[in-house]
C-alpha cells in the first residue's frame, strides 16, 4: 500500500531514531493485536473461501459408492429323510457416476459473486490497514504531546515552588495579586485588580485589597513627574 511505504520513508528520515524505531513497534503490535484490523483479516480469509466454493460449482462431479449383501438362511424339515438345507446368499454391487454441469446459468452468477465478495474483502483489508495507520500514529503522537505537557507543567511548578520558596521569608507565601490593564474606552476602568490566596483558604478575595494596596506607589514610582497628580480608575475582583 502507498500509504505504509510512505510511512516507512517518514521513518527512514525522522530526525529521532528512537521515536521512530518505538513507532515502528507499535505499528507491528497493532498489526497483531488490533481487533478491527484482525476482524477486517478473518474477514478477507472467510471472503477467499468463497472463490473455490464458486468454482466448484462448475466442476465435474464424481461419485462411487459399493454394497455387500450377506444372507444366512437354514430349512429343516421333520422327516430325516429330505435332511437340512443351509443357505448363504452374497452378492456385491458398486456404482459409479460422473456428471457434468452444461448449462448452469445460476452456478456462473454464484460464482462471479464470489469473485466479486472476494475483491470487496480486499479492499476492505486495505482500508482498513490504512485506517489502523492513521489511528495508531494518531495516538502515538498525542502520547508524545501529553509527555511534552507534562514536562512542561512539571518546570512550571518546580518553578512555582522555587518563587514560593523565596516569597515565604517576606510573608507573601499564597498570595497571588493579579492585576490587568484594561481598554478605559471599552470598560471604564484602567486596571482590574483581582487577588488569590489558596494557601491561606482564602480562593478569591471579593475586596481584592491586596491586590491594589500598593498598587499606586509603584504606578507613581514608575511616572517621569516628579511632583504631580495620579490617578487611576481600578476595578476590584471579578
Amino acid at each position: 500500500m502507498k500509504l505504509i511505504r510512505w510511512l516507512a520513508f517518514s521513518l527512514s528520515i525522522a530526525p529521532c531514531a528512537t521515536w521512530a524505531e518505538d513507532l515502528v513497534q507499535v505499528y507491528r503490535d497493532a498489526l497483531r493485536y488490533d481487533a478491527q484490523y484482525a476482524a477486517a483479516r478473518h474477514a478477507l480469509d472467510a471472503g477467499r473461501e468463497r472463490l473455490p466454493q464458486g468454482e466448484a460449482l462448475l466442476l465435474p462431479n464424481v461419485g462411487l459408492s459399493a454394497a455387500t449383501n450377506y444372507g444366512d438362511a437354514t430349512v429343516k424339515f421333520r422327516d430325516p429323510a429330505f435332511g437340512n438345507t443351509d443357505r448363504n446368499p452374497q452378492d456385491w454391487s458398486y456404482t459409479f457416476s460422473l456428471t457434468q454441469p452444461i448449462y448452469r446459468p445460476d452456478n456462473v452468477l454464484r460464482r462471479d459473486q464470489a469473485g466479486f465478495a472476494v475483491k470487496q474483502a480486499e479492499a476492505a483489508y486495505g482500508q482498513a490497514g490504512q485506517d489502523l495507520i492513521l489511528r495508531m500514529s494518531q495516538a502515538y503522537f498525542d502520547i508524545l504531546a501529553a509527555q511534552e505537557s507534562l514536562t512542561v507543567i512539571k518546570a512550571q511548578k518546580a518553578a512555582t515552588a522555587e518563587q514560593l520558596a523565596q516569597a515565604k521569608p517576606r510573608g507573601l507565601d499564597g498570595v497571588f495579586p493579579y492585576v490587568l490593564f484594561d481598554d478605559r474606552s471599552k470598560n471604564g476602568v484602567d486596571v482590574r485588580a483581582r487577588m488569590y490566596a489558596p494557601m491561606h483558604g482564602v480562593m478569591e478575595d471579593p475586596a481584592t485589597g491586596s491586590a491594589n494596596a500598593g498598587l499606586g506607589n509603584l504606578l507613581a514610582s514608575l511616572s517621569e513627574e516628579q511632583d504631580a497628580t495620579l490617578q487611576w480608575s481600578v476595578a476590584q475582583g471579578i
